[in-house]
């Protein structure tokens, strides 16, 4: 179970950079 609970950490990490990306990038786009 240990192992599972390290996995979902570094998966929800890995989705907030994505998300963070998604966020910087979006608003470019939306402006031109």
């Amino acid at each position: 179970m240990g192992e599972l609970a390290c996995f979902k950490k570094d998966e929800e990490e890995e989705l907030e950079v994505l998300f963070q990306i998604i966020v910087v990038q979006t608003p470019r786009e939306g402006a031109s």
